[in-house]
């Protein structure tokens, strides 16, 4: 599944201690992939202390890919499962782009969400110049709902679905 020289991570859950680890990885991102890829507008200490919250009490389910050194490389997440339609976020350092790895990530948490959470469809917003990320939705089944969505200028983005059939 995943690309060779590439298997010796693991993937679990946020835990209760993990915020320095996810602000580190926030920390570390560069501008352009942050532009692409920034879920939370606060990365300090606070900040990822709620989003770990958020994780603890169900109300995102959020994972972390972690490196043998124990650093974060990835997060991947639904945001608010309770929705219908909950919204995932995938996102990794920029050393890890551009190998492989995004698509087995996300077809790893696409199967948490039609299995786990048991949902008929996700969604997501895509910037309409992350063009990598796009064709990668679009291969894995995603659709456009609406092309008007506002994340950093003015009807930038995308929002996008995948039904499970």
């Amino acid at each position: 599944m995943f690309p060779q020289g590439y298997q010796n991570f693991s993937i679990r859950r946020l835990a209760a201690d993990d915020a320095q680890r996810l602000g580190a990885f926030y920390n570390s991102l560069s501008a352009q992939t942050r532009l692409f890829f920034q879920p939370y507008s606060d990365t300090s200490a606070a900040g990822m202390q709620a989003a770990v919250g958020r994780a603890a009490s169900g109300v995102d389910l959020s994972l972390v890919a972690i490196d043998p050194a124990g650093d974060v490389f990835a997060h991947i997440f639904f945001a608010d499962v309770a929705k219908e339609r909950p919204h995932l976020g995938i996102g990794l350092r920029d050393e890890y782009q551009n190998l492989g790895l995004g698509a087995p990530l996300l077809a790893y948490l696409l199967a948490l969400g039609r299995h786990v959470l048991s949902k008929k469809e996700v969604g997501l917003t895509v910037r309409k110049d992350n063009h990598r990320a796009f064709r990668l939705y679009r291969r894995l089944g995603f659709e456009i709902v609406r092309e008007d969505v506002t994340f950093r200028e003015k009807d930038d983005s995308y929002e996008m679905r995948l039904a499970f059939h």
